[in-house]
């Protein structure tokens, strides 16, 4: 999720309060701001972990999170899209960090992988047998990552693509998709093995209604405008970024199913799970179905698991993340994480684990969950660390 400038709050405050209150608001979250400096030098976490909670560090705000190959011997890793998103910091200082699975309990940033310098990275997600855009008849296993940070003069985010070879532990920059300035607020993004690229816009604050564009052919309507709550769509064949959907009610955490014909999105003010079937030939979202409703916390990113399940993790207190997001001050928000199943065209998808109360010691705003070896492991959005939680047999 991206926070609003600290110009913005009186704004936003008054949106969601009367407006004599939105001056004393405004200041006492200025005032949070500034103290909750204290809690930001390092990664010292703002709570003790429980027995069964081990925090690793990382730098600021480990907002997406992917399981790995890392390793000659089939080993695994964890890798963080790191932003270092704090409203002081005029220059970004992101960093894609590593964890080796079995390893040393830390994340390490991975240096100078990013060749243009400082960076800001958001989210990531992991594409085998792709083909680079662009690059016909190169099949090669991708990272995707969003940039939020642009050239100068420029406007939007981008994305950066760059080659995994597990077998040497190392990351090569290939390529940059954009910047385009329909990237307004970006927090998720896919690829399929074609290079077919597609990112969610947040906001905020939400959205009741759902549009689904039925053209993203260059030939298709006047130029879209930047807004919030969309999907977007970068095809290879086309080079241009266009809008594909628009009304999701807090468009967020994005993942395709196996066969890459459906779209599953969270909708974080919604609680639900929506699902876009897609024309692998041009990109085309049509639908837009719930498939999972009434979920019990915010969902913000979304992962297919390699059992097949997919997770969904977030917040369980919308106006203590709100408050969170604006002011970096600490708040006791917690979060929430489900697996469940899904075949498109069967059913409503059918919720296996719930690690809410597995979770509970953890206040931090969560952004991401993935179980793996007998440990949940949750990334956060703003603070520092990845939480490793240890989990029954059961779960």
């Amino acid at each position: 999720m991206k926070p609003p400038s600290a110009s913005t709050h009186p704004r936003l405050l008054s949106r969601c309060s009367p407006p004599c209150l939105a001056p004393v608001l405004a200041l006492t979250m200025k005032t949070l701001s500034l103290l909750s400096l204290i809690g930001l030098s390092g990664a010292t976490p703002a709570h003790a972990a429980t027995p069964s909670q081990t925090l690793l560090p990382t730098g600021p705000g480990p907002e997406d999170m992917e399981l790995i190959p890392w390793g000659p011997a089939g080993g695994q890793a964890l890798i963080t899209a790191t932003a270092r998103r704090l409203p002081w910091q005029k220059q970004p200082q992101g960093a894609l960090e590593i964890h080796e699975i079995g390893g040393a309990p830390t994340f390490t940033p991975l240096p100078g992988v990013y060749p243009h310098g400082a960076w800001k990275p958001l989210a990531v997600w992991r594409v085998q047998g792709a083909t680079l855009p662009g690059s016909p008849g190169q099949v090669k296993d991708l990272l995707y990552v969003v940039n939020a940070t642009v050239p100068k003069g420029m406007k939007g985010s981008q994305v950066e693509i760059f080659e995994l070879q597990a077998a040497t532990k190392t990351l090569t920059h290939l390529r940059t998709l954009g910047p385009s300035p329909l990237l307004t607020s970006p927090n998720s993004l896919v690829a399929t093995r074609d290079g077919t690229v597609y990112i969610s816009n947040f906001n905020l604050f939400g959205n009741r209604k759902l549009k689904v564009n039925t053209q993203i052919t260059p030939e298709a309507a006047a130029p879209e405008k930047p807004e919030r709550n969309t999907l977007v769509c970068y095809r290879p064949q086309e080079q241009t970024w266009r809008v594909v959907a628009t009304g999701i009610n807090g468009a967020n955490g994005l993942c395709l199913t196996p066969d890459e014909k459906h779209l599953l999105c969270n909708a974080y003010h919604a609680k639900q799970v929506l699902d876009f079937t897609r024309d692998p030939a041009t990109g085309r979202l049509t639908n837009g179905d719930i498939v999972f409703d009434k979920l019990a916390f915010f969902p913000d990113n979304l992962k297919l698991l390699p059992s097949g399940e997919y997770c969904a993790a977030g917040q369980t207190n919308f106006i203590t993340t709100a408050l969170h997001f604006l002011t970096v001050a600490t708040y006791p928000t917690g979060g929430s994480a489900v697996s469940f199943t899904y075949t498109p065209g069967h059913a409503q998808a059918q919720r296996t684990r719930c690690w809410r109360e597995t979770m509970r010691g953890d206040k931090r705003c969560t952004s991401t969950a993935i179980p793996h070896g007998g440990h949940l492991y949750l990334s956060h959005i703003i603070k520092p660390g990845v939480m490793r939680v240890v989990v029954s047999p059961s779960e």
